[in-house]
């Protein structure tokens, strides 16, 4: 993998990647749960919250379009990496600043928090279930990507697994909100366009493409 002037290994390009999903993690997963708790104490801006953070989520992406787009077309991908790093790195001010405002636990306090262990065990049952999932899946494309009737017995058989699974350890309207988050997943259609240009030796073509996933 090439960032910029500097080759990296497999290795450093793997742990690039996770720490990529870190900040996902705590851009999404925790300022989720962060601003779903204050909406529960004033469910009057629970609106206006979610308004917000769409709005601020769209414009990011359109101007992500607006800067990678071009820059990628001009053939320096590697710029993009640059251009992204400060603004994944800019996640640490909060966290560091505490504008999350997640109370410190005492010293003796911390760790796994075994009571929530007991009190539901089935959800946390079906969350390493979907982690071990998540792995096979890695390991079935890996090996068995020529073959995509392995590929899509698999997943199905998981999916319905999973589905099955989340009615019986987690609360009816958690396990109806699930499926319907899986269901829109699978009936997404992405048309992409892009224009392409064919060269071989004796003559080349150009055009446009259509691809559905």
């Amino acid at each position: 993998m090439l960032l910029g002037s500097f080759r990296l290994s497999a290795s450093v390009a793997v742990i690039l990647f996770f720490l990529c999903n870190v900040e996902l993690a705590v851009v999404d997963l925790l300022c989720e749960g962060k601003y779903a708790e204050l909406m529960r104490g004033k469910p009057e801006s629970g609106s206006t919250m979610v308004t917000w953070v769409w709005v601020t989520y769209h414009v990011g992406s359109l101007f992500a379009a607006l800067v990678t787009g071009p820059v990628a077309d001009s053939g320096n991908i590697a710029a993009v990496f640059w251009i992204c790093m400060p603004l994944a790195a800019q996640v640490c001010v909060p966290v560091y600043l505490g504008w999350l405002k997640d109370p410190r636990l005492p010293e003796g306090e911390r760790g796994i928090r075994k009571e929530k262990l007991r009190k539901h065990p089935r959800v946390f049952m079906i969350s390493i279930a979907m982690a071990l999932c998540a792995m096979g899946q890695a390991l079935v494309n890996l090996n068995y990507r020529s073959r995509p009737i392995v590929l899509f017995a698999y997943s199905a058989t998981v999916s319905c697994g999973l589905i099955v699974a989340a009615f019986w350890g987690m609360p009816p309207k958690l396990a109806r909100a699930n499926l319907f988050l899986f269901l829109d997943s699978v009936v997404y259609i992405q048309v992409r366009i892009g224009y392409t240009r064919r060269c071989t030796s004796r003559d080349s073509e150009e055009g446009f493409v259509m691809r559905i996933e």
